[in-house]
């Protein structure tokens, strides 16, 4: 049950990236490779990472899966080739609904995780595969950009900014 609910709460979250996407006059494609959430159209394709945090509606803080502790392999936001990373929150963690989608280019907040120490580290969470980075939302947030309060021009200003971030 809990694999079921996690993969609808996930396509919940998907749904919503996409709609304020859509909303934006941005093209979205059907995500045909399993290595990405979402494909979509900004002047060049893109593709992105959604991540679903119900849990830091409670804790107040934001995880970011980094590593396998059993293989010392990177997992997560280290071992992804998507561009962005829309994070999605939960304004309640009883009955989670996506309420806001923060986004960011990957290799930015993989450099902001090297750089900054993180709150906690949980080695074999999960299933005992994971090595997960705990950073207070506030701090990590800095580094990303609310999209859900935005207008089409601002979202589109946004990702505009990111791509030459990421370029240079």
């Amino acid at each position: 049950m809990g694999f079921v609910k996690d993969r609808y709460r996930g396509r919940t979250a998907e749904q919503f990236v996409k709609d304020i996407l859509i909303q934006a006059g941005i093209t979205v494609f059907p995500t045909v490779n399993k290595c990405h959430d979402i494909s979509f159209h900004f002047k060049q394709e893109l593709t992105a990472e959604v991540k679903f945090d119900i849990y830091s509606a409670k804790s107040g803080r934001v995880a970011f899966e980094v590593s396998n502790p059993k293989t010392g392999q990177p997992t997560g936001i280290y071992n992804t080739s998507a561009d962005l990373l829309f994070y999605v929150f939960s304004d309640t963690f009883h009955n989670p609904v996506p309420s806001s989608v923060y986004v960011c280019a990957i290799p930015i907040i993989q450099k902001f995780l090297l750089s900054h120490k993180p709150v906690r580290t949980i080695r074999g969470a999960g299933d005992g595969n994971s090595t997960i980075w705990l950073y207070e939302k506030d701090a990590i947030l800095d580094v990303f950009d609310n999209i859900t309060i935005m207008n089409k021009v601002d979202i589109w200003k946004t990702l505009d900014l990111i791509l030459q971030l990421v370029s240079q």
